[in-house]
């Protein structure tokens, strides 16, 4: 969650996996670094998950950006999606 409204990274899971989504598998649901973010943004983490990335980005309207100055991910993360403020 990037951005001020409390519960939207988790309404936002639900929502990819209601889709059922094919490969989403979602590890973490926990706030950005910063909740100022404009927009929804998906980061392309590891290379091999870009065309999911892509999918993604294309049916939720997200923004494809690189990793944000300071935010952190785990080493098993293949994609981040940032919802930020509207």
């Amino acid at each position: 969650n990037g951005g001020k409204i409390v519960g939207v990274g988790s309404d936002f899971q639900k929502k990819l996996q209601a889709d059922l989504f094919p490969g989403i598998r979602v590890t973490t649901v926990e706030a950005a670094l910063v909740n100022t973010y404009k927009g929804d943004k998906i980061v392309v983490i590891k290379s091999e998950a870009s065309k999911v990335a892509e999918a993604l980005a294309k049916k939720y309207s997200l923004e494809l950006v690189e990793l944000p100055e300071g935010e952190k991910v785990a080493d098993d993360t293949d994609i981040l999606i940032i919802i930020g403020n509207k």
